[in-house]
C-alpha cells in the first residue's frame, strides 16, 4: 500500500520541513523579541532551554510554576517563575515517553503522568524527585506500540485522553491507530472515538456545552456537544480547517481565553493562531523564532501570559542552526488578553479487583 497524503504531511511535519525556510522572526538566536500582534506590541520570551520535544503544558497557580513535558527524554520539567529556575524531573524507569503531567485536585504534590500506555499517579518533592504512588490504568494491551498523547481535564476533574500509533524510522505515524477516551470514576477508560490518527488538544467551551478536539491528521479542529454531568461527548463534526483557512502547519494542542476563543498550536507553522469561537475565523497569529510550535498554556497571576512548548524532534543540524531555540518554552506578554486555567484532574480511588 502507498503512503498517503496524510501520511505525508505527518513525516513532513515531524521532520520539520513544512516550514524550515521562512522562520518569521528575524532574530532567531536571540532570547527576546518584540513584535506587532494586532497592533499591541508584543513580547516573546525564550525562558528554558531546549528539550528534544517540548509537550504538555500545566501552569500550577499554588507553586507559580509551569510543569511540561519531554516525550523524547521520557521526563517532566518545572519552569519556576519565582525565580527562573528550571528542573528536570526523572521519571522512573526512564526509558518510556511521557506525554502530560497534571496535579490532582486532592493534592497538588501529586500528578496524574503519562507513561507510554499507562496513567500513573506520582509523587514530586520539593528536591522534584519523582515517586511513582501507584498505577491508575491502562489502555490498548494488545498495541503494545501505541502511546498516550496529549491530555486534559475538563472542569469537573474528568480526564480525557487519546492515543497514537508507533512512529516509524522516518518519522511516518500510521493512519487511524489512535483513539479517544475518558477516564472513568472506577479505574476505567471509556473509548469515546477510534480511528484517530494523532489525538491531539483538548478544550472545552466556556458554558462547557462543546468539546473541541484535534485528531492532527485531520488538519481540522472538530467539536463535540458535551453533557458536563456525565462527561458524554457526542456528534462530532467540523468546526476549523486549517487547508480551508490557509493556515501554514498542523494543529496541534490547545487552550481556550475568557472569551471563549480558542489558542491553538501550528507544529510546522512557527504560530499559535487565536479562533475566534463565534465565527471559527482567525482573530490573530503569534509567531516564533522556530518551526515547531506544540502547544500553549495560560498562566501568571491573572492568567495573562501565554506559555508555548515547542520542539526540535527530527530537526538536521541546518535546521538548528537557523533556529538555536527550538525545544524551548517561551513566555507571551502584553497580548491583552487572559486566558482560562487549565483543570486539575479528579483521579478515580484505589480499586481492589477480586
Amino acid at each position: 500500500m502507498g503512503t498517503s497524503v496524510m501520511e505525508i504531511l505527518i513525516i513532513l511535519a515531524l521532520a520539520g520541513h513544512i516550514a524550515a525556510n521562512s522562520v518569521p522572526l528575524t532574530c532567531a538566536a536571540a532570547e527576546e523579541a518584540k513584535i506587532n500582534v494586532g497592533g499591541k506590541e508584543v513580547l516573546i520570551e525564550a525562558i528554558t532551554e531546549p528539550v528534544i520535544f517540548g509537550e504538555g503544558p500545566h501552569w500550577s497557580p499554588s507553586h507559580n510554576c509551569l510543569y511540561f513535558i519531554d516525550i523524547d527524554a521520557g521526563i517532566a520539567l518545572k519552569y519556576n517563575a519565582t525565580d527562573g529556575s528550571f528542573a528536570r524531573i526523572f521519571i522512573p524507569p526512564g526509558d518510556n515517553p511521557v506525554t502530560f503531567i497534571i496535579p490532582t485536585i486532592e493534592n497538588e504534590n501529586e500528578f496524574a503522568i503519562s507513561r507510554r500506555r499507562e496513567v500513573l499517579v506520582v509523587g514530586i518533592d520539593e528536591l522534584n524527585i519523582a515517586t511513582i504512588l501507584r498505577s491508575v490504568a491502562t489502555v490498548e494491551p494488545n498495541l503494545p506500540d501505541n502511546r498516550f498523547n496529549e491530555a486534559r481535564a475538563d472542569t469537573r476533574g474528568r480526564l480525557w485522553t487519546g492515543t497514537l500509533g508507533p512512529e516509524g524510522p522516518n518519522g511516518e505515524l500510521p493512519t487511524g491507530a489512535g483513539s479517544l477516551y475518558r477516564l472513568n470514576d472506577d479505574a476505567t477508560f471509556t473509548l469515546v472515538d477510534s480511528n484517530i490518527d494523532v489525538s491531539n488538544g483538548i478544550a472545552w467551551s466556556l458554558d462547557n456545552s462543546k468539546m473541541y478536539y484535534i485528531d492532527t491528521g485531520t488538519l481540522r479542529v472538530d467539536v463535540f456537544d458535551y453533557d458536563i454531568e456525565t462527561g458524554t461527548a457526542s456528534n462530532r463534526r467540523p468546526f476549523f480547517d486549517y487547508a480551508a483557512n490557509n493556515v501554514s502547519g498542523v494543529p496541534d494542542s490547545m487552550s481556550i481565553d475568557s472569551q471563549g476563543n480558542l489558542w491553538v498550536a501550528c507544529y510546522a507553522g512557527s504560530q499559535v493562531i487565536q479562533i475566534s469561537a463565534e465565527s471559527g475565523q482567525v482573530l490573530q497569529s503569534v509567531q516564533f523564532p522556530v518551526t515547531l510550535v506544540t502547544s500553549a498554556v495560560w498562566g501568571g497571576e491573572n492568567f495573562d501570559v501565554l506559555y508555548v512548548t515547542t520542539s526540535r524532534h527530527r530537526l538536521t543540524d541546518d535546521d538548528l542552526a537557523l533556529q538555536p531555540l527550538a525545544g524551548s518554552v517561551f513566555r507571551v506578554t502584553g497580548l491583552g488578553v487572559t486566558g482560562l486555567p487549565a483543570q486539575n484532574v479528579k483521579l478515580p480511588p484505589i480499586i481492589r479487583r477480586t
